[in-house]
């Protein structure tokens, strides 16, 4: 159960609290007020503070300063301050896959087993009945030795721990092993803009307020955000000296910030949080920007440019190349996405996107097939881990990180390319493990079922046959080690 709690008064607080079953554990997101810990505590009430990490289904949260996981599902009731962080943690717990585990090649081994026990008892049942009796047994036991899946079983493991060791030394983390299975697999690339297609250093440009009192509020709220829009405007404006304080200050994923400057309530951000919060219709421009306001309207408007990478358009070609769709979908305002795509001849580009908008693109998408995610933003998180596969960059946030499936560490873009490469590579080094493992097999079943002892008086023991097992083993080893042989590009 997933409560949203927009408590106005101390005594509304302390009226729910007392209807809470002492037993229920509490997870207070985000900022939390003294009031409710207090309440919390009198009501002898497990509270858990949480910094705000999710992935597929588990909160990761600090406990005597360590690092804990936990399974959502563990918790009776999960408790957010404000409407928008419970729109993300239900993002989050509803829109997880799962896509590690059982591959189509367990799914072989699973029958392989089934199978090899069956020709076992059906060798020594014929031999006991229809030929030599004595050598019954030892032919079924032939059967079971020679043909162990231990090379089937160890064909998918082996190659993916081969290249996930390859694609630590090259700066590629691969967190999902499935994310190796499934890139040859991906039809679309969804992109975020800011930060992943461009610089993530965006530029002033141009400033307009109301007033003076309006301007340094303006400052003096955004030196508390953490967005690289927030940033750009710290840089732009320097250190400025007597302005006023900043309380009850709150971030607000996907929208922007709100503190209570001199009284009164003011907020940064998006036209979508100008509309949620003044119900006017938010000033239009044809630029990226952010909006300073109060429940009144607009006082501030500040215009930003933020410049393409570098290795932008060679992204955009690879994905082509490869027969991928690429698609920006980015929080950004339109015209902003739209000025991005036309730079990199995207066609399909959508923008003013929020954390749930991002994930039901990719739901959509991925009803026409598998779906990469690239992002670097908290807003990326949810949309990351729905994703087939999600791809972070070094220079994300934790929760983008953490969502991913896999993470670039180093030369960022270009590094894509690799991980495209080292999935082929495992999928060939995966098939090629399965062809010896099941070339193996066709030869040395009928050898140790005694198919030739009659005619041509080839026949083994089990002590020759768990000789002959082992190479089968040994040549998916070696199979797989020759990936370290080959570089990647």
């Amino acid at each position: 159960v997933i409560c949203y709690l927009p408590f106005d008064t101390k005594s509304n607080m302390k009226r729910f609290v007392e209807l809470v079953h002492p037993e229920i554990a509490i997870i207070v997101k985000y900022e939390f007020w003294p009031n409710l810990l207090r309440q919390l505590k009198k009501q002898s009430i497990p509270t858990i503070l949480v910094s705000g990490i999710f992935r597929k289904n588990q909160i990761f949260f600090k406990s005597t300063g360590q690092w804990m996981r936990k399974s959502l599902t563990a918790f009776h009731h999960i408790f957010v301050q404000d409407s928008s962080s419970m729109d993300l943690l239900e993002s989050i717990n509803f829109s997880t896959i799962s896509i590690t585990g059982d591959t189509r090649f367990d799914r072989v081994s699973k029958i392989f087993v089934p199978t090899i026990l069956a020709l076992s008892i059906a060798t020594g049942l014929i031999w006991h009945f229809a030929f030599d009796a004595p050598k019954a047994v030892i032919y079924a036991i032939d059967v079971l030795v020679i043909a162990c899946p231990c090379a089937l079983g160890l064909a998918t493991p082996l190659a993916v721990v081969a290249a996930t060791g390859i694609g630590s030394k090259n700066g590629l983390l691969i967190k999902d092993a499935a994310a190796l299975q499934l890139a040859g697999d991906v039809k679309f690339a969804l992109l975020d803009k800011t930060g992943t297609l461009t610089l993530g250093k965006p530029v002033v440009t141009n400033i307009d307020w109301s007033d003076l009192a309006a301007r340094s509020a303006f400052i003096s709220l955004n030196e508390k955000g953490t967005h690289p829009l927030n940033h750009a405007l710290v840089s732009y404006f320097g250190n400025v000296d007597g302005l006023p304080q900043v309380k009850r200050f709150k971030a607000v994923p996907g929208k922007g910030i709100q503190g209570k400057i001199d009284g009164r309530m003011h907020y940064i951000g998006s036209g979508q949080f100008f509309t949620e919060i003044c119900g006017l219709p938010a000033p239009v421009a044809p630029f990226t920007h952010t909006l300073c306001f109060t429940e009144d309207g607009a006082i501030a408007l500040a215009s930003f440019e933020d410049a393409l990478h570098p290795d932008a358009p060679n992204l955009v070609r690879e994905l082509q190349e490869r027969g991928i769709t690429p698609i920006i979908a980015s929080g950004d305002v339109v015209e902003a996405v739209t000025k991005t795509a036309q730079s990199l001849g995207i066609a399909l580009y959508h923008g003013g996107l929020q954390p749930h908008d991002k994930v039901a693109l990719v739901k959509e998408y991925q009803k026409q097939g598998r779906t990469l995610m690239l992002g670097d933003g908290i807003n990326d998180s949810i949309a990351l881990n729905a994703a087939d596969v999600g791809v972070s960059l070094a220079h994300g946030t934790a929760v983008a990180q953490e969502s991913a499936a896999v993470v670039l560490t180093r030369e960022g873009l270009p590094q894509l390319a690799q991980y495209f490469q080292l999935s082929t590579l495992t999928m060939q080094t995966i098939r090629g493990n399965l062809l010896w493992a099941f070339g193996y097999n066709l030869i040395a079943l009928p050898i140790a079922a005694g198919l030739f002892a009659v005619p041509l008086g080839l026949e083994l023991t089990p002590m020759m046959a768990s000789i002959a097992m082992s190479f089968s083993s040994l040549g998916v080893v070696v199979n797989s080690l020759r990936l370290h042989k080959k570089p990647l590009r």
